[in-house]
């Protein structure tokens, strides 16, 4: 498993877990994988956080835009459009230049990684991602719960 910009994440405990509350981020999980997209639904619901999915990258840039997330989980290997050009799209879009973008791949190599960065990407996860893990990553970049 890779991280790029992250120190080592602490284990999750069962006093982190949280109920749903409307004001929780939005985390809009992209996979063209239908299996992938509702374990990581589960994982990131059980902590408390609002899901949203698409399975393309063009539906993935309309969700974007129109649900404005505060986070997008990004598969790289996606139909129509791969994840690293959604990311450049992204970035270079004022309505959601700022969304944090953390790609979840299996493409694990230095090039690969090279890629992830130069698209904008804030964050690679390689799959398959620990569920602490992502909860960790989620929590870091959201803030959320509060401190």
């Amino acid at each position: 498993m890779t991280t790029l910009f992250h120190p080592t994440f602490p284990r999750s405990t069962d006093r982190d877990r949280i109920s749903f509350a409307p004001e929780a981020p939005l985390v809009l999980i992209a996979d063209d994988h239908d299996d992938s997209r509702v374990i990581a639904r589960v994982v990131v619901e059980s902590a408390g956080f609002r899901v949203a999915e698409a399975r393309t990258g063009p539906e993935t840039l309309r969700l974007v835009r129109s649900e404005r997330p505060a986070i997008v989980l990004l598969d790289i290997v996606m139909p129509e459009l791969n994840g690293w050009e959604v990311a450049r799209r992204m970035r270079n879009d004022a309505t959601c230049s700022g969304t944090v973008i953390i790609a979840v791949t299996a493409l694990a190599g230095a090039h690969d990684r090279e890629q992830t960065i130069a698209a904008g990407c804030d964050e690679l996860l390689t799959k398959p991602v620990l569920p602490r893990i992502l909860l960790s990553t989620l929590r870091y970049y959201a803030d959320y719960p509060p401190k």
